[in-house]
Formats: C-alpha cells, sequence, structure tokens
C-alpha cells in the first residue's frame, strides 16, 4: 500500500465518521441560509424538522452525502500530501508554513472543482427543496463560491493544525481532537459569507452571484450573511475535530500494516 493511498483510505474512513454525527447540524445549517426568516438558530430548526417531517428528514440524503463527504475528505488529504510533495521535489517551496498554507489551497481548489460541488449541489437541493430533475451543467452551478470557501479553509486548517497541536501540548488522540475542532471552527467565521451564496445558488436560485449578494443584503442586511452560522461552527467544530482526530488514527494503523 502506497503512502498516497493511506492518506486517501485514512481520509475516507474520516469522512465517513463525521457525517454519521454532524448531518443534522448541517442539515440545520442548509436550511437556516435558505430560510434564514423560518428557521433562527439550529435548536429551533432541527425541532422544527423533526416536528414537522419526522427524525428521518435530518438524515435526509445520508447515503449520498456519506459518498460526497468520504470522498471529499479522502481527495484532501491525499491531494494535499502530494502537491506537498511536488512542491517540496520541484524546490519551488521547502518544509514550513508556507507549504502547508500553498498545498492547501491547491488542494481545496482541485477538491471542490472536481468533486464537492457536483456533490454538494445534489446534497443541497436533498436537504432543503428536494432532488429534482438536473443536469450535468447544472451540478456545477456554485462552483465559484466553493472554490473559495474550500481553498481557504482547507488551506487555513492544514496550516494552522500543527501550530495549535503545538501549543496544545503532546501528540494524543484528545490534542487531535481539540485541534481539529479549533482550527474548522475558526476556519468557517471568515469564509460563512461565500458559503451562503453557494448554498443559495446551489438551492436552485438562477441569479446571478451580484443579485443574489443585493438581495440577501435587501432581505436581511449583513446578518444576511451569517445566518447558519450558529450552526454551521459547531458542525465544523464537531466535524474537523473528528476528521482529524479519526485521520491521524487511521493513518498510523495503516502505515504499520
Amino acid at each position: 500500500m502506497t503512502n498516497n493511498t493511506i492518506h486517501f483510505i485514512s481520509g475516507a474512513i474520516a469522512g465517513i465518521c463525521e457525517v454519521c454525527v454532524t448531518m443534522p447540524i448541517d442539515v440545520a445549517k442548509t436550511n437556516m441560509q435558505i430560510y434564514p426568516k423560518k428557521y433562527t438558530n439550529p435548536i429551533q430548526t432541527i425541532s422544527t424538522i423533526y416536528k414537522t417531517t419526522g427524525f428521518k428528514s435530518l438524515y435526509r440524503g445520508f447515503f449520498p452525502y456519506l459518498l460526497q463527504n468520504s470522498g471529499k475528505i479522502a481527495l484532501r488529504f491525499s491531494l494535499f500530501n502530494i502537491t506537498k510533495q511536488s512542491l517540496v521535489d520541484n524546490k519551488l517551496i521547502n518544509e514550513g508554513t508556507k507549504l502547508n498554507f500553498f498545498a492547501g489551497i491547491i488542494a481545496g481548489i482541485t477538491e471542490a472543482t472536481i468533486w464537492t460541488t457536483p456533490t454538494e449541489k445534489i446534497k443541497v437541493l436533498q436537504q432543503t427543496t428536494g432532488l429534482k430533475k438536473i443536469t450535468f451543467p447544472s451540478l456545477f452551478e456554485g462552483g465559484l463560491p466553493t472554490a473559495l470557501r474550500q481553498s481557504s479553509s482547507v488551506a487555513f486548517r492544514f496550516t494552522m493544525y500543527p501550530k495549535v497541536k503545538q501549543l496544545l501540548g503532546s501528540d494524543s488522540n484528545l490534542i487531535n481532537f481539540l485541534a481539529g475542532g479549533i482550527v474548522g471552527g475558526f476556519s468557517v467565521i471568515m469564509n460563512h459569507p461565500v458559503d451562503v451564496i453557494k448554498s443559495k445558488r446551489q438551492s436552485g436560485n438562477a441569479e446571478s452571484y451580484i443579485k443574489s449578494i443585493k438581495n440577501i443584503y435587501n432581505t436581511s442586511g449583513i446578518r444576511g450573511f451569517y445566518s447558519g452560522l450558529s450552526a454551521r461552527v459547531p458542525c465544523i467544530f464537531l466535524g474537523q475535530a473528528i476528521t482529524f482526530s479519526v485521520y491521524e488514527k487511521m493513518y498510523k494503523l495503516l502505515s504499520k500494516v
């Protein structure tokens, strides 16, 4: 088993574990972004969805989302490490913070382009309006904000994760969990407006990005660009805590094999 394969498999398993735990919060986040006047906070959103359409609605589209997230995380970790190695081998960037940052940006953009945009389009429709007839080109709606979101998030997480681990202390499952959660939580605060625009576009809104931004502002003001943040922060905190800790554990186990 090659090192890249180990990164891929470890990431896929981490993505599966993340989805099983965080999907109800992600469903709440998406609905809060699409229907900000109807859903005001994660608890109220989850409670309303549960009372209206039952527990299954909190896991609507579970298996496609499982495939989407496991593939996304698998690609993220393998692409990150492939990019790092390529940058070092070609003597473009040496080891260090700069290497992690640029490898994270490249991995995030690539992941968003080839996998995350089309699969997240399906996920958003399943979580909100229901999966309707879609064409192949429509699968890539929201590609620009998705790429911006993924590149900034991935670059921040991979850059800050080793630093936060070092600050927290010795390498352990708990430290990996906490470090992953911290970098995940902070990474979404800076790019949440982009995520709101992405969700609006992928939910079937055919407006241009400029018109969509104007409508969000005219309807809800600046607060509209942060709708769903109260759900996204805990969702990503928990999700990245699980992702990084499971990934680290699986990588060590598979490396021994």
